[in-house]
Parts: structure tokens; C-alpha cells; sequence
């Protein structure tokens, strides 16, 4: 039998979301032992101000080392309570959410994307739109979105 997919990039924060897009993946793998997952979690680092313009309350650096650990620390997480056989890999890249996904999917050659939905009202979504909506509009894949 053919594969229906080779090879899936979960998109992961720790969000209800990305958790109930985690939950597809497994009834993903369960189908086929040989599909291969890519668990992503993006960062986005925006520096904190003090009240004062100009005024660092912490080092670039510093906060993009705390990010990265917290992101690491969960994706740790999903790859220890994975439990199943397919081969899994874990990635933390740094940038605007929508443009790393679709990069990265690109770039691993991803046949398709899982996503949680972040639930936002209708209104907000008109005016603000959702990465998991960016997504899916420009994706060169299918993406499956978790809600």
C-alpha cells in the first residue's frame, strides 16, 4: 500500500491548539510506522521595554536563550511521551511564525502540516487573521488544522 504521507511537520507551543494538533499526529502515525514527523515550535522574540523608550529591561540575547530553553524544555516533553515507532525529529527556529512554517515545510520537504487553531472570534480573524489561517492560505502543502 502506498503512503498517504511521508513525512508531516506538527506545529508545536504548548497551546490547547498545538496540543490537539499533537493528538492528529498520533492518529496520524498509528496509520503508518513509516511516516516520519517534524515537531516545530517558532519563537518570536519581542524585547520587553521599560516604561521609558530606549530602556532594555533585558539583553537580546539573554531572552532568546530563555525562549529557546522554554521551547526545547517542550519539545523535550513531546518527544519523551511520543511513544510510538516512527521517526521523529524536533526543531526550534527563531523568526515570524507564519514565514518559518512554511520555510521550514518547504525546505523538509513536508507533504503536509498540522496546526492548532488558535480560536479566535470572527471579527479578530478578519482584521488580524491567525498563523494557523496564514498558513493554511499559503502552504504549498495540505495542512490539516486542529481545533
Amino acid at each position: 500500500m502506498k503512503q498517504l504521507v511521508k513525512r508531516v511537520l506538527v506545529c508545536y507551543d504548548g497551546s490547547e491548539g498545538s496540543k490537539k494538533a499533537l493528538e492528529l499526529a498520533k492518529h496520524l502515525a498509528r496509520l503508518d510506522e513509516q511516516t516520519e514527523f517534524d515537531f516545530l515550535s517558532v519563537i518570536k522574540i519581542q524585547l520587553p521595554y521599560d516604561m521609558y523608550p530606549g530602556a532594555l529591561i533585558m539583553d537580546e540575547q539573554s531572552l532568546v536563550t530563555e525562549y529557546e530553553t522554554y521551547a526545547d524544555g517542550l519539545l523535550d516533553g513531546v518527544v519523551k511521551e511520543w511513544g510510538l515507532p516512527n521517526p521523529i525529529h524536533s526543531y526550534v527556529v527563531e523568526g515570524s511564525p507564519v514565514e518559518e512554517i512554511l520555510s521550514f515545510a518547504k525546505k523538509g520537504k513536508n507533504d503536509l502540516i498540522i496546526i492548532g487553531n488558535r480560536s479566535l472570534s470572527p471579527v479578530k480573524e478578519l482584521f488580524l487573521g491567525s498563523v494557523s489561517h496564514h498558513v493554511a492560505q499559503q502552504a504549498a502543502c495540505p495542512v490539516l488544522i486542529a481545533k
